[in-house]
Order: C-alpha cells, then sequence, then structure tokens
C-alpha cells in the first residue's frame, strides 16, 4: 500500500486480488513457445542414426557391389568416423 492515491489507483486490481489480463496468444508467442519445446526434447534425448546401404545398383537380392558400397561409406563420412574412434 501506499499513501498515494495515484499509486493505488494504478496498482488497484494487483491489490484487490484481481488477476492481470491475459497476454493475447500472437504466431510469434505460439512459435517461441513451440521452439523452446523443442529444444528441450532434443536436450533430453539421445539420438541415434541408422544408415541405409544398397549392396548394388539395381537392389538385386544376393549381389555385392564393394566399390558402390565404398562408394556410398564415404559419402555419408562413416568411413571418416571409423577412422577417428
Amino acid at each position: 500500500y501506499s499513501s498515494s492515491q495515484f499509486l493505488n489507483g494504478l496498482f488497484s486490481e494487483m491489490l484487490n486480488g484481481a488477476r492481470p489480463k491475459r497476454k493475447r496468444n500472437t504466431i510469434g508467442t505460439k512459435f517461441r513457445d513451440d521452439l523452446t519445446k523443442l529444444l528441450s526434447n532434443i536436450s533430453e534425448s539421445e539420438p541415434s542414426f541408422i544408415r541405409c546401404i544398397k549392396s548394388n545398383e539395381r537392389s538385386n537380392v544376393g549381389i555385392f557391389e564393394s566399390l558402390y558400397v565404398l562408394k556410398q561409406l564415404r559419402y555419408t563420412g562413416i568411413t571418416e568416423v571409423c577412422r577417428i574412434r
């Protein structure tokens, strides 16, 4: 409480226990809230990746083309990961 009537008038809603007006939901606030939730989910997870390698160019059963497989492994960076570890 204040001895100033002006200040008491400004904050009369808060002093009487009334809730302040809610903010309007805008696209910006929705985007910010969704982004915060997404970042929270990402930070709590442990991502893993699955790489699919084709054994041959035509996906024929029982045929293994080693140069084709090696090219895919190099392109996806898997050979670098193996080299580092």
